[in-house]
Protein backbone atom coordinates (compact mmCIF):
# COMPACT_ATOMS: atom_id res chain seq x y z
CA UNK A 1 0.00 0.00 0.00
CA UNK A 2 1.40 3.61 -1.29
CA UNK A 3 0.54 6.55 1.01
CA UNK A 4 -0.49 9.59 -0.03
CA UNK A 5 1.39 13.45 0.02
CA UNK A 6 2.51 14.15 3.19
CA UNK A 7 0.51 11.01 5.10
CA UNK A 8 2.25 7.89 5.90
CA UNK A 9 1.63 3.72 5.79
CA UNK A 10 -1.00 4.40 8.59
CA UNK A 11 -3.13 7.11 6.44
CA UNK A 12 -5.66 9.77 6.59
CA UNK A 13 -7.18 8.88 9.97
CA UNK A 14 -5.68 5.05 10.07
CA UNK A 15 -7.19 4.33 6.88
CA UNK A 16 -4.25 2.26 5.60
CA UNK A 17 -4.47 0.48 8.86
CA UNK A 18 -8.06 -0.42 8.60
CA UNK A 19 -7.14 -1.91 4.71
CA UNK A 20 -4.37 -4.15 6.26
CA UNK A 21 -6.60 -5.51 8.66
CA UNK A 22 -9.15 -6.30 6.24
CA UNK A 23 -7.33 -7.82 3.98
CA UNK A 24 -5.11 -9.73 5.91
CA UNK A 25 -8.12 -11.29 7.63
CA UNK A 26 -9.23 -12.41 4.63
CA UNK A 27 -5.56 -14.31 3.98
CA UNK A 28 -3.96 -11.86 2.02
CA UNK A 29 -0.01 -10.44 3.10
CA UNK A 30 0.13 -6.66 3.64
CA UNK A 31 3.02 -4.54 3.18
CA UNK A 32 2.29 -0.79 3.85
CA UNK A 33 5.40 1.70 3.80
CA UNK A 34 6.95 5.37 4.95
CA UNK A 35 8.29 6.32 2.14
CA UNK A 36 11.61 8.39 2.29
CA UNK A 37 10.98 11.57 4.63
CA UNK A 38 7.69 10.76 5.53
CA UNK A 39 6.16 9.04 8.61
CA UNK A 40 9.57 7.18 10.22
CA UNK A 41 11.43 6.63 7.29
CA UNK A 42 14.89 8.46 6.85
CA UNK A 43 15.15 11.40 4.50
CA UNK A 44 13.65 14.91 4.15
CA UNK A 45 10.41 16.19 3.22
CA UNK A 46 12.29 18.95 1.35
CA UNK A 47 14.08 16.93 -0.49
CA UNK A 48 10.85 14.80 -2.06
CA UNK A 49 10.11 14.82 -5.87
CA UNK A 50 7.27 12.79 -7.82
CA UNK A 51 9.78 10.94 -9.94
CA UNK A 52 11.93 9.53 -6.85
CA UNK A 53 8.40 8.33 -5.15
CA UNK A 54 7.86 6.44 -8.57
CA UNK A 55 11.60 4.49 -8.23
CA UNK A 56 10.90 3.63 -3.87
CA UNK A 57 8.04 2.12 -5.33
CA UNK A 58 9.44 0.03 -7.83
CA UNK A 59 12.53 -1.11 -5.43
CA UNK A 60 9.86 -2.34 -2.50
CA UNK A 61 7.92 -4.31 -4.89
CA UNK A 62 11.20 -5.73 -6.96
CA UNK A 63 11.85 -6.89 -2.83
CA UNK A 64 8.45 -8.28 -2.34
CA UNK A 65 8.69 -10.00 -5.53
CA UNK A 66 12.34 -11.46 -4.86
CA UNK A 67 10.95 -12.55 -1.56
CA UNK A 68 7.78 -14.03 -1.97
CA UNK A 69 7.30 -15.01 -5.73
CA UNK A 70 3.52 -13.75 -5.26
CA UNK A 71 1.42 -11.48 -7.43
CA UNK A 72 1.12 -8.01 -5.98
CA UNK A 73 -2.10 -6.19 -6.22
CA UNK A 74 -0.98 -2.20 -5.39
CA UNK A 75 -3.12 -0.40 -3.36
CA UNK A 76 -2.46 3.71 -3.82
CA UNK A 77 -3.94 6.94 -2.24
CA UNK A 78 -4.11 10.17 -4.00
CA UNK A 79 0.00 10.73 -4.86
CA UNK A 80 0.79 7.26 -3.89
CA UNK A 81 -1.75 6.16 -6.39
CA UNK A 82 -0.68 8.36 -9.37
CA UNK A 83 2.82 6.92 -8.84
CA UNK A 84 1.49 3.39 -8.87
CA UNK A 85 -0.08 4.47 -11.72
CA UNK A 86 3.41 5.77 -13.21
CA UNK A 87 4.98 2.38 -11.79
CA UNK A 88 2.29 -0.20 -13.66
CA UNK A 89 3.15 1.70 -17.09
CA UNK A 90 6.63 1.00 -16.77
CA UNK A 91 7.02 -2.01 -15.55
CA UNK A 92 3.67 -4.10 -15.82
CA UNK A 93 5.54 -7.31 -15.04
CA UNK A 94 5.48 -6.15 -11.28
CA UNK A 95 2.01 -5.32 -10.42
CA UNK A 96 -1.18 -7.58 -11.18
CA UNK A 97 -3.66 -5.22 -10.30
CA UNK A 98 -4.32 -1.31 -9.20
CA UNK A 99 -7.05 -0.15 -6.98
CA UNK A 100 -6.19 3.67 -6.75
CA UNK A 101 -8.02 6.10 -4.38
CA UNK A 102 -8.46 9.40 -5.68
CA UNK A 103 -4.97 9.48 -7.46
CA UNK A 104 -3.76 12.93 -7.55
CA UNK A 105 -2.66 13.04 -11.46
CA UNK A 106 -3.81 16.46 -11.67
CA UNK A 107 -1.25 17.73 -8.61
CA UNK A 108 0.94 18.58 -12.11
CA UNK A 109 -1.69 21.23 -13.35
CA UNK A 110 -1.98 22.54 -9.97
CA UNK A 111 2.08 23.39 -9.68
CA UNK A 112 1.92 24.47 -12.94
CA UNK A 113 -1.19 26.96 -12.22
CA UNK A 114 1.13 28.14 -8.92
CA UNK A 115 -0.60 25.93 -5.60
CA UNK A 116 -0.24 22.99 -4.07
CA UNK A 117 -3.32 21.34 -2.80
CA UNK A 118 -5.46 24.96 -2.64
CA UNK A 119 -2.37 26.99 -0.79
CA UNK A 120 -0.71 29.31 -3.27
CA UNK A 121 3.05 28.58 -4.34
CA UNK A 122 5.75 31.26 -3.74
CA UNK A 123 8.55 32.64 -5.94
CA UNK A 124 10.77 29.32 -5.39
CA UNK A 125 14.44 29.47 -5.59
CA UNK A 126 16.84 27.04 -4.56
CA UNK A 127 16.45 28.13 -1.36
CA UNK A 128 13.04 28.58 -0.98
CA UNK A 129 10.61 26.29 0.71
CA UNK A 130 7.06 26.15 0.94
CA UNK A 131 5.44 25.89 4.34
CA UNK A 132 2.90 22.82 3.85
CA UNK A 133 1.06 22.23 7.21
CA UNK A 134 4.67 22.86 9.20
CA UNK A 135 7.09 20.89 6.13
CA UNK A 136 8.89 21.77 3.56
CA UNK A 137 8.30 21.47 -0.02
CA UNK A 138 11.64 21.71 -2.13
CA UNK A 139 12.13 23.51 -5.48
CA UNK A 140 12.80 19.94 -6.44
CA UNK A 141 9.11 18.82 -6.34
CA UNK A 142 7.86 21.61 -8.28
CA UNK A 143 10.75 21.11 -10.62
CA UNK A 144 9.84 17.73 -11.23
CA UNK A 145 6.41 18.21 -11.24
CA UNK A 146 6.47 21.01 -13.97
CA UNK A 147 8.12 18.05 -16.73
CA UNK A 148 6.36 15.36 -14.85
CA UNK A 149 3.62 13.52 -17.06
CA UNK A 150 1.65 11.04 -14.98
CA UNK A 151 -0.05 9.64 -17.67
CA UNK A 152 2.38 9.12 -19.76
CA UNK A 153 2.84 5.20 -21.27
CA UNK A 154 0.13 3.66 -18.56
CA UNK A 155 -1.90 2.06 -21.19
CA UNK A 156 1.02 -0.20 -21.05
CA UNK A 157 -0.25 -1.77 -18.00
CA UNK A 158 -3.16 -4.59 -18.94
CA UNK A 159 -4.75 -5.53 -15.98
CA UNK A 160 -7.05 -5.04 -13.95
CA UNK A 161 -7.82 -1.10 -12.66
CA UNK A 162 -9.95 0.25 -9.85
CA UNK A 163 -10.65 3.63 -9.27
CA UNK A 164 -12.37 5.02 -6.25
CA UNK A 165 -12.92 8.77 -5.77
CA UNK A 166 -15.83 10.52 -4.08
CA UNK A 167 -17.52 13.40 -5.56
CA UNK A 168 -16.86 15.58 -2.59
CA UNK A 169 -13.17 15.27 -2.82
CA UNK A 170 -12.08 19.26 -2.40
CA UNK A 171 -8.65 18.10 -3.27
CA UNK A 172 -7.91 16.09 -6.14
CA UNK A 173 -11.38 16.64 -9.14
CA UNK A 174 -12.86 13.73 -10.51
CA UNK A 175 -11.74 14.56 -14.03
CA UNK A 176 -8.15 12.49 -13.01
CA UNK A 177 -9.86 9.60 -12.18
CA UNK A 178 -12.08 9.92 -15.48
CA UNK A 179 -8.80 10.21 -17.57
CA UNK A 180 -7.41 7.08 -16.29
CA UNK A 181 -10.57 5.16 -17.17
CA UNK A 182 -10.96 6.94 -20.82
CA UNK A 183 -7.03 5.20 -21.09
CA UNK A 184 -7.70 2.07 -19.60
CA UNK A 185 -10.79 1.61 -20.53
CA UNK A 186 -12.21 -1.91 -20.08
CA UNK A 187 -9.62 -2.56 -17.74
CA UNK A 188 -11.14 -0.49 -15.74
CA UNK A 189 -14.10 -0.48 -12.79
CA UNK A 190 -15.34 2.49 -11.38
CA UNK A 191 -16.18 3.30 -8.11
CA UNK A 192 -17.98 6.96 -7.08
CA UNK A 193 -18.52 7.83 -3.51
CA UNK A 194 -21.50 10.27 -2.54
CA UNK A 195 -19.33 11.54 0.32
CA UNK A 196 -16.05 10.84 2.01
CA UNK A 197 -13.60 13.70 0.75
CA UNK A 198 -9.65 13.27 -0.04
CA UNK A 199 -9.34 10.78 2.70
CA UNK A 200 -12.79 9.17 3.07
CA UNK A 201 -13.15 10.92 6.32
CA UNK A 202 -16.51 9.75 7.07
CA UNK A 203 -18.18 6.12 8.17
CA UNK A 204 -20.48 5.10 5.08
CA UNK A 205 -17.95 5.94 2.67
CA UNK A 206 -15.18 4.14 4.52
CA UNK A 207 -16.69 0.96 5.62
CA UNK A 208 -17.85 1.17 1.67
CA UNK A 209 -14.31 1.32 0.07
CA UNK A 210 -12.90 -0.86 2.57
CA UNK A 211 -15.45 -3.59 1.02
CA UNK A 212 -15.53 -2.55 -2.44
CA UNK A 213 -11.48 -2.83 -2.69
CA UNK A 214 -11.24 -6.18 -0.83
CA UNK A 215 -13.52 -7.40 -3.04
CA UNK A 216 -11.80 -6.00 -6.36
CA UNK A 217 -8.74 -7.57 -5.04
CA UNK A 218 -10.47 -10.97 -4.51
CA UNK A 219 -12.24 -10.94 -7.85
CA UNK A 220 -8.45 -9.94 -9.53
CA UNK A 221 -7.01 -12.94 -7.74
CA UNK A 222 -9.74 -14.93 -8.99
CA UNK A 223 -8.67 -14.18 -12.42
CA UNK A 224 -5.27 -14.19 -12.35
CA UNK A 225 -5.77 -17.91 -10.62
CA UNK A 226 -8.31 -18.92 -12.72
CA UNK A 227 -6.63 -18.61 -15.81
CA UNK A 228 -9.70 -16.65 -17.10
CA UNK A 229 -7.80 -13.31 -17.58
CA UNK A 230 -4.27 -12.46 -17.63
CA UNK A 231 -3.67 -9.59 -15.29
CA UNK A 232 0.46 -9.02 -17.46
Amino acid sequence: MNHGFSSNRYGTGRLLVQMARALHQDGYSVLAFDRLGHGESDGDFSDITASDEVRQLETVIETIKRRIMRPVHVIGHSLGGMAAAVLAGERPDLIKSLSLWAPAATFVEDIADGHIMGDPLPEMTDDTLFDFDGQGVGPGFVRDALTFDPYKGIDRFKGPVFLHHAVDDPIIPMRSTEKYASIWGNQTTVHKYDAGGHGWTKLGPRKSLLARTLADIESASFLTRSGLRAAS
